[in-house]
């Protein structure tokens, strides 16, 4: 069993649940490994997004919005062109203002019997998918014929975060799996205002469309986490 009846009904209650030992201390080691390997290569995608108002007058307001979505090389490129900077210069130009990270994500059907495609993580993937499988089906329904799941590897740098949000129609449930310890100040998910720490083998399940949440800025680590989003096609 992945989910006690406390637990299902701590989530059916509070639209969250804190899961500890998710995934085994391996598991989560070959994902942060796979994630690190990828950013070595730039094989990522970069989120960035700023938003920022500021009065100019009694009358008026400034509003500044900006979003860069895509590869580092073509963000860099757009920055250079657009600005007149480094993508990095960029970054800490705004880096306690806006939400930032580093992902690599892929949409796959749950009965793909060859998602190892997408993901080579020494097995790791497939330990992930059967316990969020086996809370679907306890907590949401057994039919899982037109259920789909984004997974997403997600790094947050130093100074990352994401705003307060919910997540908009993206799934039933999120389940969010720390792959490391907490190695400095910051990098808490903060959820219906509960502050949540990254442990090792730790997940979060959320009913993230309903559910307020955020993660606070990263002081001087990289937050590692695999995510994945359950949704009804």
């Amino acid at each position: 069993m992945v989910i006690t009846e406390e637990q299902k009904q701590f989530l059916e209650e509070n639209d969250y649940v804190v899961i500890d030992n998710f995934i085994s201390d391996k598991d989560c080691d070959a994902i942060k490994e796979s994630i690190r390997e990828r950013v070595e290569r730039e094989d990522y995608n970069i989120k960035l997004s700023v938003d920022i108002q500021e009065p100019i007058d009694k009358y008026n307001e400034g509003k500044l919005r900006l979003e860069f979505h895509g590869k580092k090389s073509f963000i860099e490129e757009r920055s250079k062109q657009h600005f007149g900077i480094t993508f990095d210069e960029l970054y800490d130009k705004f880096k306690s203002e806006y939400s930032f990270m580093y992902y690599y994500d892929m949409w796959n059907s749950p009965h793909d019997p060859d998602e190892a495609k997408y993901f080579d993580l020494d097995g790791a993937e497939h330990t992930i998918r059967r316990n969020v499988i086996e809370v679907y089906k306890d907590c949401v329904s057994e039919n899982i014929d037109d259920v789909h799941i984004l997974r997403r590897l997600q790094i947050y740098p130093p100074g990352g975060h994401i705003a307060e949000h919910t997540d908009g129609g993206d799934g039933t449930y999120s389940f969010s799996i720390s792959v490391g310890d907490k190695e400095g100040e910051g990098g808490t998910l903060r959820c219906n205002n509960d502050d949540i720490e990254c442990k090792k083998g730790r997940c979060i399940i959320m009913n993230a469309d309903e559910n307020v949440h955020e993660v606070i800025p990263t002081v001087g680590w990289s937050r590692y986490n695999y995510i994945v989003f359950v949704r009804k096609i």
